[in-house]
């Protein structure tokens, strides 16, 4: 099998990486005390002597070269918890963002404190992965200072998580971070990502309808669906209540409508609605014969519940900095 671009960038920045050879202890504080050098010139870097600015500079280079396989690692370790997918064809990016974050670690290593420049740069590298996914790993860019926030607010629900023993609501989670209730429910909206409308939705057929087909507009009649006809001849079969629950969660027939929306017209909680809703569809699904029955609501939305919100902060988030 013909290997990708991506796959062939990553492979020869891996390759060069790997040839490189690695620091003793005397090289790293010797390197890095010509750096300090240049970057401690008063009144700036710029203004150094040229050959105080080019020992540091090729003193910088050549740390940054020692340590490209610092980077390699940490991007693989971090990768799988950045929050968000990142294809084999954004790999040499998310390199380079490592090397980045490398190269400004060197600028700001001082041997005289006595540790040793990996364990220094490790820091700056992640923040380097960060800053590239905070600007291209979304369709809408969220604005950077508002990523830690978001950041810590997923860290912050799953600790309460545990120590409560169930979900917290938006209202506990505010007052643990310290923030108003409206801001962070618009914090957690703008953390929720875009679908696109090419999308395949998963019916379990080869013949999946794509997202697009799906959203019609107001007014206008849902396509056609033999899944849908069958889900519908099914939801038949449940009592009055869950009827009106399974309708109002997928949109059958009438605008989708929230758990909170949906618990207050039934005069019940939210957390009875939701136990409900799961009853009902284990009831679909045997009466159906299937382990899936999979329609597409008829509008995904964001998540607009604010208890809905917090459940989305259960996903993999990034580790602590």
């Amino acid at each position: 099998m013909a290997s990708t671009g991506g796959e062939d960038m990553t492979t020869h920045w891996l390759a060069q990486a790997g040839r490189q050879p690695l620091l003793t202890a005397a090289e790293e504080v010797h390197l890095g005390g010509l750096v300090r050098a240049w970057q401690d010139w008063e009144p700036t870097p710029a203004d150094a002597p040229p050959a105080i600015r080019r020992r540091g500079l090729r003193a910088r280079d050549r740390m940054v070269s020692a340590n490209l396989r610092l980077v390699a690692h940490v991007t693989k370790k971090a990768r799988r918890g950045l929050g968000v997918p990142i294809p084999d064809a954004d790999l040499p990016d998310l390199l380079q963002a490592g090397a980045v974050g490398l190269q400004r670690g060197a600028e700001r290593f001082d041997p005289a404190r006595g540790y040793k420049f990996s364990t220094f740069a490790y820091w700056w590298i992640r923040q380097g992965l960060s800053r590239h996914i905070d600007s291209h790993g979304r369709t809408i860019r969220i604005p950077s200072t508002h990523t830690g926030t978001i950041t810590k607010a997923g860290r912050v629900a799953s600790a309460l998580a545990v120590t409560l023993g169930r979900t917290p609501t938006c209202t506990e989670l505010a007052e643990e971070l310290g923030v108003r209730q409206e801001e962070l429910e618009r914090l957690l909206l703008m953390s929720v990502g875009c679908y696109s409308l090419d999308a395949p939705l998963p019916s379990g057929r080869d013949d999946a309808a794509l997202l697009v087909d799906m959203l019609a507009a107001a007014g206008d009649q849902v396509p056609d669906d033999p899944a849908r006809d069958q889900l519908l001849e099914l939801v038949e079969q449940l009592s009055q209540r869950d009827q009106r629950l399974i309708r109002g969660c997928h949109g059958l027939g009438e605008p989708i409508a929230t758990p909170a929306e949906l618990a207050r017209r039934e005069g019940i909680s939210v957390y009875r609605v939701r136990d409900l809703l799961r009853a009902a569809e284990g009831t679909l699904r045997r009466l159906s014969g299937a382990d899936l029955i999979a329609v597409a609501p008829a509008d995904p939305g964001p998540i607009r519940d604010a208890e809905e919100q917090v459940e989305q902060l259960q996903l993999p988030w990034p580790p602590a900095q």
